[in-house]
């Protein structure tokens, strides 16, 4: 009975092995630029899942863009001191500044003008 060892082959046709080797690799990688990554987690779901048409919904009624991006901030001593409102207008005149950023949609309490105090609350 024939013992195929692909060990032994290698060792002796290590030419062989290895431009069989670089010929597969050229190969694989002409189909490389046919690779297309998505990673947006909404095309995961089906489109009649339920949180993926709550999703679009919110969407097209806040007019939200594809790429909308939700920052929060937590402090322990709360959100409402010199300090992290410093830090917020800080990160918020770097995000306006940055190229392909709607800068008239950017929410944060250095751009939003109506806000009001309500039992205990803000109302924004």
């Amino acid at each position: 009975m024939f013992k195929f060892s692909l060990v032994e082959f290698s060792i002796r046709r290590p030419k062989l092995v290895i431009w069989t080797a670089v010929a597969l690799t050229l190969l694989f990688l002409t189909q490389f630029s046919r690779i297309a990554t998505d990673t947006n987690p909404k095309h995961m779901l089906p489109e009649n899942s339920d949180v993926r048409v709550w999703n679009d919904e919110l969407d097209k009624t806040f007019a939200l863009y594809e790429d909308t991006i939700i920052v929060g901030v937590a402090n322990h001593a709360g959100v409402l001191n010199r300090e992290t409102l410093t830090r917020i207008a800080r990160v918020t005149d770097t995000i306006i500044k940055l190229g392909g950023v709607a800068s008239r949609d950017v929410n944060s309490f250095t751009t939003i003008t109506n806000v009001t105090a309500e039992a205990g609350t803000l109302k924004v």
